[in-house]
């Protein structure tokens, strides 16, 4: 199942997804989704694809909203507003992905960032 919804400029998406739980494919791009809407993916536990990008996230939720989501292979959070090394550990929960976008992020400028991003996430 794949939901879609972009340029519609949402603040909150996720906690209405929670009894979507067969959804494999999400895209949510050029919306202003937030940080604290994020932490209810978790439910989403057979999501494969999600797409994030351009939107206002600061954060990724902590490393337990992360362990359910066992298919996920993309993950597009492409310019959002990401700042430190902290968000990107959590990635590293998710261990199917396979492809994860950052660039212009706040966090994609920091010297050493794309090494430390390989190091930490040898699948992608």
């Amino acid at each position: 199942m794949l939901l879609q919804i972009e340029h519609a400029q949402l603040h909150r998406i996720f906690y209405l997804l929670k009894p979507c739980q067969q959804l494999q494919a999400c895209f949510f791009s050029h919306n202003e989704i937030h940080t604290k809407d994020i932490t209810y993916i978790s439910s989403l536990g057979r999501l494969r694809k999600l797409d994030l990008s351009f939107n206002s996230i600061s954060f990724f939720p902590e490393a337990h909203y992360l362990k359910n989501l066992k298919h996920l292979e993309f993950l597009l959070m492409h310019h959002n507003e990401m700042v430190g090394w902290s968000q990107v550990q959590n990635f590293a929960q998710i261990k199917n992905l396979r492809h994860l976008t950052l660039q212009g992020n706040p966090c994609s400028k920091i010297t050493g960032f794309r090494k430390y991003l390989i190091e930490m996430l040898p699948n992608i």
